[in-house]
């Protein structure tokens, strides 16, 4: 897995890698040592973990890409979490990065793969002969929860209400159920 720590010194980054705050992309201009046969200089570093980030391996150590290029840019050390605006890890484009708290960062999350209903926040919920609808979204740590009818019309108001409820908790953090 790759490090959240303290990245490589400033120095050691910008002598190994370029970054391109445009386009995302972090190249090699040299090698961290010499046996590093794998590395081509004015290549794209790394690679996609399962995970979908992209991760750079220097000096041995594997370091999260999103986090190397914020420090690259902002010459500092990165925030704790850092989310990507549009969802997808491995895109790198400094426009697409911002510090976020752990609560923000899950909030734009996609759904999850083992989601049966498919949707964020929603899933359908059987006790005996009763079945319904329940939407949840966590407010301040807490999980809030609501009901509705196991028809089309409650799960069209169980996707309004748990979008409602995250958009005014979240904010521009808000991924949309759909």
């Amino acid at each position: 897995m790759a490090k959240t720590g303290l990245l490589p010194p400033i120095e050691r980054l910008f002598d190994l890698l370029s970054y391109n705050p445009d386009t995302g992309e972090i190249r090699w201009i040299a090698k961290p040592h010499p046996k590093a046969h794998a590395i081509v200089i004015g290549a794209i570093s790394g690679s996609q973990n399962d995970r979908g980030y992209v991760v750079i391996t220097i000096d041995k150590k594997p370091y999260n890409a999103h986090r190397i290029a914020w420090k690259m840019h902002h010459k500092e050390e990165p925030p704790e979490f850092i989310d990507h605006k549009d969802g997808i890890q491995w895109n790198l484009k400094i426009d697409n990065l911002r510090p976020a708290t752990q609560s923000q960062n899950n909030a734009n999350r996609r759904v999850m793969g083992n989601s049966k209903s498919g949707i964020k926040g929603i899933r359908q919920i059987f006790k005996g002969q009763y079945s319904a609808w329940m939407a949840s979204v966590t407010i301040k740590g807490r999980k809030i929860a609501k009901t509705f009818p196991n028809d089309d019309l409650g799960k069209t108001a169980a996707i309004a209400w748990r979008n409602e409820m995250a958009k005014k908790e979240h904010g521009e953090y808000f991924k949309e159920s759909k």
